[in-house]
């Protein structure tokens, strides 16, 4: 008895470890750190998981560059991750909507 509580221990823990390594890991991809990836090589279902979930990641950070790229040749002082607009740069373009009453 004591024996299989002790082995329902360690298997408990051998499994949880790598899924709390990737919810880690996905908090930080959902901070904008898109580099993060799991560190967790096996041909078991986690290691299956942990190469779909870098995979995830991978294709995140590619989507990321792409949008960051994309809006590129809009970026103003006003609103570097943003496109100009009356809502983000005001009607004046100067960054302050609030000022002038309008959005």
């Amino acid at each position: 008895m004591v024996a299989a509580v002790i082995a329902s221990f360690l298997v408990s823990g051998w499994i949880t470890r790598p899924l709390r390594h990737m919810a880690e890991i996905a908090g930080q991809i959902a901070a904008g750190d898109y580099a993060e990836r799991v560190a967790y090589e096996s041909d078991d279902d986690i290691g299956l998981f942990a190469r779909a979930f870098n995979n995830m990641a991978g294709q995140l950070e590619k989507t990321e560059e792409v949008r960051r790229n994309s809006w590129a040749p809009y970026r103003t002082s006003c609103g570097p991750r943003s496109p100009p607009s009356r809502a983000t740069c005001g009607p004046d373009g100067r960054g302050h909507p609030s000022r002038t009453g309008h959005l």
